[in-house]
């Protein structure tokens, strides 16, 4: 059996073993219900923000503009965009705009790029052994980031229906060292 105070204060009994803890039956959890439909709303409407953000903060990336100097060597050339926060790391703490963002990149030659901590840190990688790159659900279908990319390295013609991203991956790899 179980106690409850009705509306007049009165200890009342449930006999079907219910705890009833609003005015009437049920509002409690209507009561939670609404808030958490609220709260879902809510996130929604940040979420959509937070799209919105980011595909202006996209548009500001057709805008970068290449001097043709490197800003550490200050050599005049080919350069190459380099982000000082990576592109993975940027996802790993949910500030994927920053990719796209023009504060998080400095114009560098190859040179100086082949110097940088990643860099390095994935020489070390494959020298000793670890060089094979994972690549998250590899068996998946290739994504737009991978087919835009090789597109922009000049494999468009490589792309089969049905890429895999491991597949994709490998092509990237491949065209890299045919563009070296």
């Amino acid at each position: 059996m179980v106690h409850w105070f009705n509306q007049k204060g009165h200890l009342s009994e449930n006999t079907n073993g219910v705890v009833l803890m609003g005015k009437k039956e049920g509002t409690y959890l209507k009561t939670l219900r609404n808030i958490h439909e609220r709260i879902q709303k809510k996130k929604g409407e940040v979420g959509e923000i937070e799209q919105e953000f980011l595909a202006e903060v996209k548009k500001e990336r057709e805008m970068w503009i290449k001097v043709g100097r490197c800003t550490v060597c200050l050599t005049e050339g080919e350069t190459e965009w380099h982000h000082i926060i990576s592109q993975h790391r940027c996802r790993e703490i949910s500030k994927e705009y920053l990719i796209h963002s023009r504060t998080n990149v400095i114009e560098i030659c190859r040179s100086c790029h082949d110097e940088t901590t990643a860099s390095l840190r994935r020489k070390h990688i494959e020298k000793n052994g670890g060089g094979a790159k994972t690549v998250k659900n590899p068996n998946g279908a290739m994504t737009i980031r991978q087919e835009e990319y090789i597109k922009k390295l000049g494999g468009e013609n490589r792309i089969t229906t049905n890429m895999t991203r491991g597949e994709a991956s490998k092509l990237i790899d491949t065209l890299k060292e045919e563009g070296k």
